[in-house]
């Protein structure tokens, strides 16, 4: 078990403003063999040595009552893990936009955090996921994904601090996790699992690339696709990234491939990033080239093409 997100870097230790709440256990993970939980998705036990301070409840739910220090201890499959918590004044951090822009974007996670990630809901909450994500990106020179304040000179030198300015932004890591453990489950690009979509040929011309499977994608495959892909979802489309290489001569072109509920059939439209232009731009595929494809996990196994 360990700290994870900010609160690695700041190994356990942050500050909050008086009558902050938010989940412990969110910002604590339990790694096992490939795997690794949030421990607000398992069973554990929360204990403070200041009540007075910071009370926790037996789902990790700490509320900061008045100025002081507290440590709130954590107890999962046996091991433990301390967080020594400062509790501040209202008041006592800077009041940014960013910061509210942060809470406000968290709310729709925190009201609806679902017990479970499914094939009727999965859509819906990595649509929240990405629009968190959206929020956190426009902001994060101020404020981390997580919710504490962050400083720097420049992008590079970023840093977070110890101060927790929305607490309940740590329900990311919990949500991001329950997503992964769906996609990971039912994967249709791990060459290990029994849901691997196969491919059976590959054709193209100079546009397009198309990517024939042994049978059709089922939703919750690609529910599994869009999850791990990191990209914008659509209801039963998802798009994720997908590498050409030439082998004329040494060329490496980031296709974009959609992959759709009940098709057989994955495009993957040629395209690379222009600096210039500082977007994507579509790439053209030569004639009398061979092409090799890569993917996740190795999952299309090196499928060569030719125009």
């Amino acid at each position: 078990m360990s700290w994870n997100g900010s609160f690695s870097y700041l190994k356990g230790k942050g500050t909050v403003e008086t009558g902050a709440a938010f989940y412990i256990g969110d910002y604590a993970s339990v790694h096992e063999p490939s795997v690794s939980y949030t421990v607000s998705m398992l069973k554990a036990s929360y204990s403070t040595d200041n009540k007075g301070v910071a009370s926790v409840n037996n789902k990790g739910y700490v509320t900061a009552k008045k100025p002081g220090s507290a440590k709130i201890k954590i107890k999962c499959k046996g091991k433990s893990l301390v967080c020594t918590l400062t509790v501040v004044e209202t008041g006592s951090f800077e009041t940014k936009s960013a910061y509210k822009k942060l809470e406000k974007a968290v709310k729709p996670i925190e009201k609806n955090m679902p017990s479970k990630i499914t094939t009727n809901n999965g859509f819906r909450f990595a649509k929240i996921k990405n629009k968190y994500k959206e929020v956190a990106e426009s902001v994060e020179f101020d404020i981390t994904d997580d919710g504490f304040i962050a400083i720097g000179e420049s992008y590079a030198d970023l840093v977070p601090t110890n101060m927790l300015a929305v607490p309940k932004a740590g329900r990311i890591h919990t949500l991001e996790r329950k997503l992964n453990r769906y996609a990971e489950s039912i994967s249709p690009f791990s060459t290990t699992s029994s849901k691997v979509l196969k491919i059976a040929s590959v054709s193209a011309n100079a546009n397009k690339a198309t990517i024939t499977l042994e049978r059709a994608a089922s939703k919750e495959q690609v529910i599994a696709a869009m999850i791990s892909s990191g990209i914008p979802p659509e209801n039963n489309k998802a798009y994720f990234r997908i590498y050409i290489f030439s082998k004329r001569k040494p060329q490496i072109i980031s296709g974009l491939a959609c992959i759709k509920a009940g098709s057989r059939t994955i495009t993957v439209i040629p395209r690379n990033y222009d600096s210039k232009k500082e977007k994507y731009v579509k790439v053209k595929l030569k004639k009398n080239t061979t092409y090799r494809l890569e993917s996740i996990n190795d999952w299309t196994q090196g499928k060569t093409f030719k125009i």
